[in-house]
């Protein structure tokens, strides 16, 4: 047919400038403000045609400049009032979508992250991981593991939470245009923890060495404790103070990174290098289990009790089928440096009370010890502890200190709520309840570990 409506014309022109979308606003030239038919040569048709083959070649990406497609413009079609869309870019539409996948496992092995297993989905360029959110249902973005062949991983930076549902979707990405899949969620919730990874040790302290009391030579430093091979260091040599044995303190020199051991008295320990954050159940349990401290803490006693220094928690375990399983954790304050909590192996002792002093003490070989369960333990300097059990001469798991009645304050009020942080003189600090669980269910000889 020689002749085309004046929307013909209009078309070609757009297409020629490179139009991404325009308005229709009639169907057959109905509502056109010129309704005037025009005749088009065969010039003019060739025009059209030749404009026609280069938008073709700029969808097809041979033309590098990409025209992106408005925001909102609706499919193509010549359907009145509706936005029509003349996609010229590569567009998802070209991109087939991927198939679903399945989730085999999600396991919080790792701090913030899950271990998880699942299906390979052919085509794939890779997999995403959501959590949902459980106030308002939704699908909250994790992360992503590229690789449309891998089927396992480590997927990180979850956010800690309990009850947790997980899912997975695969995607497939062609250039800047990503198409996602369905996504497939894991059947059961999962907790998701943030704890310690490291390896298990004691509380170190930030500090450096001082001057010998009759001089002032630097500090050796001895290959073990206090014998061996030695060198010596300045006084005033940066260190991290580690663990302790026989007076002597395992240290690492912070401007070499060498370690060796050193005399306690040689030593100032000036910011305690604790934390917030806690070990795992498995690998506590397979500490108390296992290796050289299983062999330490074997116990015929209901209960073991190891206080972590370094995590500032009481951990409470029970005999179960033969393997200490954990059965309580509680934070707690430990000792400050010159009056720390004294590390080691030591156990709840079954003392005889003489019978004489009102606040009994317990004399063996003229020896003055304090029993190993008190309900209170009063001071001359104003406050109280209660639910006392001794477990080191005067160490022991007490509450915080408490007001004992004076005049002006009153009876039980707290006087230090600080817990989580080296802060006592020696004892280990504890919420009220805690304390009385302790004094009320561990048993004489249950040992006592504070490292």
């Amino acid at each position: 047919m020689k002749y085309k409506k004046k929307i013909s014309i209009l078309l070609s022109l757009a297409l020629l400038i490179g139009t991404a979308s325009f308005d229709v606003y009639a169907v057959n030239g109905a509502n056109l403000q010129d309704p005037e038919v025009t005749e088009t040569t065969e010039e003019e048709a060739e025009v059209v045609a030749d404009a026609a083959e280069d938008t073709t070649a700029e969808a097809a990406g041979v033309v590098e400049d990409e025209v992106q497609p408005e925001e909102g413009a609706g499919p193509l079609g010549a359907q009145s009032g509706v936005n029509v869309e003349l996609d010229l870019s590569s567009s998802e539409s070209s991109i087939p979508t991927p198939g679903a996948t399945t989730l085999h496992s999600a396991e919080n092995e790792h701090s913030r992250a899950l271990d998880m297993e699942w299906d390979e989905v052919p085509g794939a360029s890779g997999y995403m991981f959501y959590i949902k959110n459980p106030t308002d249902g939704n699908w909250e973005y994790v992360n992503l593991v590229e690789g449309g062949s891998t089927t396992s991983a480590t997927v990180k930076n979850f956010p800690v939470r309990n009850d947790a549902y997980v899912a997975i979707a695969a995607y497939v990405q062609v250039g800047k245009v990503t198409v996602q899949g369905e996504k497939s969620m894991y059947p059961e919730p999962v907790d998701i923890e943030e704890f310690l990874e490291e390896n298990i040790h004691t509380l170190y302290y930030k500090g450096h060495t001082i001057k010998a009391s009759s001089g002032s030579a630097g500090a050796k430093v001895f290959t073990n404790p206090g014998s061996g091979s030695w060198y010596r260091v300045a006084n005033g040599t940066s260190v991290t103070i580690m663990e302790p044995s026989g007076g002597y303190f395992k240290c690492r020199i912070n401007s070499t990174g060498k370690e060796g051991w050193i005399n306690g008295d040689r030593l100032k320990g000036t910011t305690a290098l604790y934390t917030t954050l806690d070990y795992k159940t498995s690998r506590k349990e397979d500490f108390v289990n296992t290796g050289y401290y299983g062999n330490k803490l074997a116990s015929n006693k209901t209960y073991l009790i190891w206080c972590n220094h370094y995590t500032q928690r009481v951990n409470v375990f029970k005999k179960t089928d033969g393997k200490w399983k954990l059965y309580n954790v509680y934070r707690c304050a430990t000792g400050i440096w010159g009056r720390a909590t004294p590390r080691g192996y030591g156990e709840v002792k079954n003392y005889k009370w003489d019978g004489k002093d009102p606040n009994p003490r317990y004399y063996i070989n003229g020896v003055n010890y304090y029993p190993a369960f008190q309900d209170g333990w009063f001071y001359g300097d104003g406050h109280k502890n209660l639910w006392i059990t001794h477990f080191d001469g005067r160490n022991s798991f007490h509450t915080r200190p408490m007001t004992n009645g004076s005049s002006r304050l009153v009876e039980g009020r707290i006087l230090a709520y600080t817990l989580g942080q080296p802060i006592s003189l020696g004892c280990v600090r504890l919420e009220t309840p805690n304390a009385k669980w302790i004094h009320d269910n561990v048993q004489y000889g249950t040992k006592v570990f504070q490292w």
